[in-house]
C-alpha cells in the first residue's frame, strides 16, 4: 500500500508539471548598468525575475504595453536570467530583449509567445521549434548560423538579415512566412559568413547551396570578386574553378563570393543573399620525405616498419627468385622512386634503395632493404648403391656442383667389377646429359679422390642428369 501511494504521488506531480507548468524565459547576457527587457504580462499578475547575481524580484504585470524592467550589475561578466510566471492562469505573449548583448535565449517553455524581439545581440543559434504561436520574429543583426522555426504556421513577419545563415537556411525559414504578394513582411536580407583563411587548391564545398525552388530547378548565382584588386571581377578558370557549388581558388588573393537565388523571395529592399570572404594564401610545399608503409611480398621485414627506420633486412629461401617491394609516402605529393619488382635475386645479399623526395624537392630520404637469398649448400642429393654412397650439391645450382663419393664395403676385392672396386682402384667416371639425352660433360676423377668439383656455368638453365659409372641417373637443376 505504501508503494502504491508513492507511485500515485509521483504520477500526480509529473502530470501537474507537464499540464500546468508556468511560462519561463531564460537568457544569458553580459552584465553592466541599466540592463533591461520588457514583456507582456497581464495587468496585476505577478512574475518573478532571477537576475543571476543573487538578486530575485517579484513584479506586477502591467498589461499589453508592459514595462521596461532594469537591473544593474557591478561587473561585465555574463549572467543567466530566469523570468517565471507565478501562476498557470496566464502566459507571456511578448518579449523585447533587443540590444542587450545576449549570447543565449531559451523560450521553449513559453510556448504561447507570439511576438519576439531579440535583434541587435550576439546570438549564434535560436531554436523556436516549440513556439507554434509565433506571429512576429525580429532577430536581425545577430550572429545566427542556426535558426529553427520549423513548426511555425502562423508567422507573418520575419526579420533575419545581417546574420550568418546560408541560402538553404533562408529558403527554409522563408517558406514558413505566410504569403504576402509583395513579400513586404519577409526581410531575409544579406548574410555575411565569417572570413576564412584558406590555401590555394583547398576545396570550398557549397554544393548544398547550388539549386533551390520547385524540384531544385533554379540555379544559384555565384559571383566572385577579387578585393585584392579593388573588387574587380575574378576570372573563372584563371582565378578559380567552380562546379555545382564546389569552388577551388587557383591564385592567392582576397576573394568575396556572393550567392543568390531568385527562388528565395524577400523584401525588394532586403534581397536574400549570402556573402563569404576568403583570404587565399600561397600553398607552402610539404617537406615530408618519409614513408607511410613498406611491405615485401616474400619473407619478413626486420625490424618492423617505422617511418623513422631507414634500414631493413629480409631473408628468403633459395627457391625465391623474385620479390615485390611496395612503398607509400606519408605525403601524397611526395615522389617515391626505387625497385618495387626485383627479379633474378642473387644468392646472398641483394640491396634495394627506396628514395622519397618531398614535395618541395629539397628534402630526400633513402630507405635501404637488404634481401638475403639463402645458399643451397644444405640442399644435398644423396644416393646409395649396394656398396657406394654418392652426394651431389648444391641442387639446384647456378654454376658449380660438388660430387662426393665413398666406398661402403672396404673389403671388396680389387678386381671387383662393381662400383666400389672401381672407385678404389680406377676412379669414377661422371657423365652429364641434358633433358633430351645429349652428353654435355664427361669427367673422370683421379684414383683415390673422393670429391669432384664440376663447373656448369657454361650450360643453359634447365634440367640435367648425372650418371656415375654407368649407374642410374640423378636429376639436377641448373638455374
Amino acid at each position: 500500500m505504501r508503494t502504491y501511494r508513492r507511485f500515485l504521488a509521483v504520477f500526480f506531480f509529473l502530470f501537474t508539471f507537464h499540464s500546468f507548468a508556468q511560462d519561463t524565459i531564460i537568457f544569458t547576457w553580459k552584465g553592466g548598468v541599466n540592463k533591461s527587457f520588457s514583456m507582456y504580462v497581464p495587468n496585476g499578475q505577478l512574475f518573478t525575475v532571477n537576475w543571476g547575481d543573487g538578486t530575485i524580484k517579484t513584479l506586477n504585470g502591467e498589461g499589453w504595453d508592459g514595462q521596461r524592467i532594469y537591473h544593474t550589475y557591478t561587473d561585465t561578466n555574463y549572467y543567466t536570467v530566469w523570468i517565471s510566471a507565478n501562476s498557470t492562469d496566464y502566459f507571456f505573449g511578448r518579449l523585447n530583449v533587443e540590444s542587450q548583448q545576449l549570447s543565449n535565449l531559451d523560450v521553449s517553455k513559453s510556448t504561447s509567445l507570439y511576438y519576439l524581439f531579440c535583434f541587435n545581440n550576439q546570438l549564434n543559434t535560436l531554436n523556436l521549434s516549440k513556439n507554434t504561436a509565433l506571429i512576429l520574429l525580429e532577430c536581425q543583426n545577430n550572429q545566427l548560423s542556426n535558426l529553427v522555426i520549423s513548426t511555425s504556421t502562423k508567422l507573418e513577419h520575419l526579420y533575419c538579415y545581417n546574420n550568418q545563415l546560408l541560402l538553404s537556411d533562408l529558403y527554409t525559414v522563408g517558406q514558413r512566412v505566410m504569403y504576402h504578394p509583395q513579400n513586404n513582411y519577409k526581410w531575409l536580407g544579406a548574410q555575411t559568413l565569417p572570413i576564412r583563411q584558406i590555401t590555394v587548391g583547398d576545396t570550398i564545398d557549397f554544393s548544398s547551396q547550388a539549386r533551390f525552388g520547385y524540384n531544385g530547378n533554379t540555379p544559384t548565382d555565384f559571383l566572385v570578386t577579387k578585393d585584392g584588386q579593388a573588387g574587380t571581377l575574378a576570372i573563372e578558370n584563371v582565378d578559380y574553378i567552380i562546379d555545382s557549388g564546389i569552388i577551388v581558388f587557383l591564385i592567392a588573393d582576397i576573394y568575396k563570393l556572393t550567392m543568390s537565388n531568385t527562388a528565395i523571395a524577400s523584401h525588394q529592399n532586403f534581397p536574400a543573399k549570402v556573402i563569404a570572404e576568403f583570404i587565399v594564401n600561397e600553398r607552402i610545399q610539404n617537406i615530408d620525405a618519409s614513408l607511410a608503409s613498406l611491405t615485401v611480398s616474400e619473407g619478413i621485414l626486420e625490424p618492423d616498419f617505422h617511418s623513422d627506420t631507414l634500414n631493413y633486412f629480409v631473408e628468403v629461401a633459395y627457391s625465391v627468385t623474385n620479390i615485390d617491394i611496395t612503398a607509400t609516402a606519408n605525403d601524397s605529393l611526395a615522389t617515391v622512386v626505387g625497385t618495387w619488382h626485383a627479379a633474378s635475386l642473387q644468392i646472398g645479399d641483394n640491396i634495394f634503395t627506396i628514395t622519397v623526395t618531398a614535395e618541395d624537392t629539397t628534402i630526400t630520404q633513402d630507405y635501404v632493404i637488404t634481401v638475403h637469398r639463402k645458399d643451397t649448400v644444405t640442399n644435398i642429393i644423396e644416393v646409395t648403391f649396394t656398396s657406394y654412397e654418392l652426394r651431389v650439391y648444391p641442387n639446384p645450382t647456378t654454376g658449380k656442383i660438388i660430387i662426393r663419393h665413398s666406398v661402403l664395403n672396404a673389403e671388396s676385392p680389387a678386381n671387383n667389377t662393381g662400383i666400389a672396386g672401381q672407385a678404389r682402384n680406377d676412379g669414377v667416371v661422371i657423365e652429364i646429359y641434358n633433358i633430351v639425352g645429349k652428353l654435355q660433360e664427361n669427367r673422370k676423377s683421379g684414383i683415390g679422390k673422393s670429391e669432384i668439383e664440376i663447373d656448369l656455368s657454361h650450360l643453359s638453365a634447365g634440367l640435367y642428369f648425372i650418371k656415375i659409372n654407368n649407374n642410374k641417373l640423378i636429376k639436377i637443376v641448373k638455374n
